[in-house]
């Protein structure tokens, strides 16, 4: 007669794993939302008063497309963006890359002035300018 033995067999903890896999969807989720609204803009060189306070920042693109907070945007979502930002007492920056053409911040800048909005200014990077 032949005794009938059962192996151990060894049980592997889902629990550590399960935790650990969190903790890396709650790292990607964060890390990739911090850089989902930024546009790439390479600053021209300048001087001038830093701001205080809070900022609406709107982008030019080195192809002179306009962007509020990452996301494309037509002339008149500027706008509207501008005049709120302004009612809230937030200082308004252009960031226009420096290999955009100067038409394009420019007229930007005009067509802020034009329709009431006066806290505008341009955002530089700091150093001498040439």
């Amino acid at each position: 007669m032949r005794k009938s033995r059962r192996r151990n067999s060894p049980e592997v903890e889902l629990t550590p794993l399960i935790d650990v896999l969190f903790i890396l969807i709650i790292f990607f989720v964060l890390t990739t939302s911090f850089i989902k609204n930024q546009v790439e803009v390479d600053l021209p060189k300048g001087q001038g008063e830093p701001l205080s306070g809070k900022t609406a920042v709107i982008s030019v693109t080195v192809e002179g497309k306009y962007s509020i907070e990452g996301k494309e945007a037509s002339v008149e979502d500027i706008l509207s963006y501008a005049s709120r930002s302004e009612q809230e007492g937030r200082n308004i920056v252009i960031v226009g890359d420096r290999r955009s053409h100067y038409g394009a911040v420019a007229s930007l800048l005009d067509y802020l002035r034009n329709r009431g909005v006066s806290s505008v200014g341009l955002a530089l990077e700091g150093g001498s300018s040439p």
